[in-house]
């Protein structure tokens, strides 16, 4: 998996730089390629270079779509992602929440990427040790991700992961159980030898 993000990474360098070369440095194109750079190096575990590239991206959203625009909420969602890789809750729940602010203007309440947001308060909050405060972000944000994503997706697998999880530690052991199987399972299927998802889940699974 890790020889696949490389070379995608590679991939979006010469993107960039054609982006660049056919729209100068500050274009809505060029903040979708330096977002994703980030998105590759948040699964390299490069988090320094990762958060360099999601603020970058944020900083020309900014400038050129403002903040009330759904990319610009990307980049808040991106960065409270990488906030949760680093452990870093507090900082996570600031950025999904301002996320979740600017996708409720512009989508849907059950949009993936609203209900993700608020999984992502969630992780955030149960990282801080709060979890009776988490439960609902889980309960609620996995059902709408049941009804938008089919079973067969990675979006269904890794969030019946981080439920699962969740669970596990509430001690609802069956459930977590099923949850994290029926991810296994659907990772498997998807990826096949691509592991290091599937190696998150069987961590996982060897707590039961």
């Amino acid at each position: 998996m890790t020889g696949q993000f490389l070379e995608a990474r590679s991939l979006m360098m010469e993107a960039l730089r054609i982006q660049k070369e056919l729209f100068g440095p500050i274009h809505p194109n060029v903040a979708v390629v330096i977002n994703n750079l980030g998105l590759v190096d948040t699964e390299l575990q490069n988090y320094e270079r990762a958060g360099e590239y999601f603020e970058e991206a944020l900083a020309m959203r900014l400038e050129i779509l403002g903040r009330d625009h759904t990319n610009t909420g990307i980049s808040f969602f991106s960065i409270g992602n990488l906030m949760l890789e680093i452990n870093r809750p507090d900082s996570a729940i600031a950025s999904f929440e301002e996320a979740a602010s600017i996708f409720k203007k512009e989508l849907s309440d059950d949009h993936s990427f609203m209900v993700h947001s608020n999984l992502g308060i969630g992780r955030a909050l149960s990282q801080k040790g709060l979890l009776e405060k988490a439960e609902p972000y889980y309960s609620e944000s996995f059902e709408k991700i049941k009804e938008i994503h089919q079973n067969y997706s990675i979006e269904r697998a890794m969030a019946e992961y981080h439920v699962g999880r969740f669970y596990l530690k509430l001690g609802q052991i069956s459930y977590a159980d099923s949850l994290l199987k029926s991810s296994y399972q659907a990772l498997e299927r998807i990826e096949g030898d691509n592991k290091n998802r599937q190696e998150k889940v069987l961590l996982a699974l060897q707590k039961i």
